[in-house]
């Protein structure tokens, strides 16, 4: 090849690895996040008999920019009236795409008897809560900040309240335990039956049929 035509091709690619660079310098500077939601896994909450909280954050990341971003690590802390709710880890790296987006669901739990009492007790009583989001979204060319409020969408009830209704411990005799057993039965029929429910009817079940063995 001649030097002459040597020389244009190298200026071209050239130009072409700078408009890249600034492209791409351009788009992890300007990778914009939306809030998508935040809620209770109610499924897994109640396998768990509210002993812990599962929940999960959703964020939008958006790539309004002509080249792609590597977002290689997203560290968020979550806290409701300024008590912390844990963190939401993502390791896994993955790509926004060039004038893009991508959802991001990270999942979380916590006690309910720490700080998540706090938000069960608001699913108890049916009340507006908001979760604080903090943290950071770290990209192959530097870091997004991430701050924002939000409510938290419940998506479940609390345990259901058996006032009232014996456990299997205070059944002294069989006439105890069915007294119990119909009074659940008509809760469940109201309300339909939930974890709570099935697990105090088998356990005063099973308390019933050691005491008939007894008799």
């Amino acid at each position: 090849m001649k030097k002459g035509v040597l020389i244009p091709l190298i200026l071209v690619g050239g130009a072409g690895a700078f408009m890249y660079l600034r492209n791409k310098k351009r788009a992890g500077e300007s990778l914009k996040f939306e809030p998508v939601d935040i809620g209770i896994d109610s499924k897994r909450t109640r396998q768990s008999f509210f002993t812990k909280l599962f929940y999960t954050v959703k964020l939008n990341l958006i790539n309004t920019e002509a080249a792609n971003v590597n977002v290689r690590n997203i560290q968020l802390n979550a806290s409701v009236n300024g008590k912390p709710l844990g963190s939401l880890t993502s390791k896994d790296s993955f790509v926004v795409p060039k004038r893009g987006n991508q959802i991001v669901a990270l999942d979380a739990s916590i006690s309910t008897i720490g700080a998540g009492s706090i938000i069960l007790n608001y699913i108890k009583n049916k009340t507006p809560l908001k979760v604080t989001i903090q943290g950071a979204i770290d990209t192959d060319l530097g870091r997004v900040n991430v701050n924002y409020t939000q409510d938290i969408n419940l998506g479940i009830s609390g345990p259901e309240k058996l006032k009232g209704v014996y456990t299997a411990s205070q059944c002294t005799d069989v006439n105890d335990c069915n007294i119990a057993l119909s009074e659940i039965t008509r809760i469940a029929r109201s309300k339909g039956w939930n974890e709570h429910l099935r697990r105090r009817a088998a356990s005063i079940s099973k308390k019933r049929t050691k005491l008939q063995a007894n008799v």
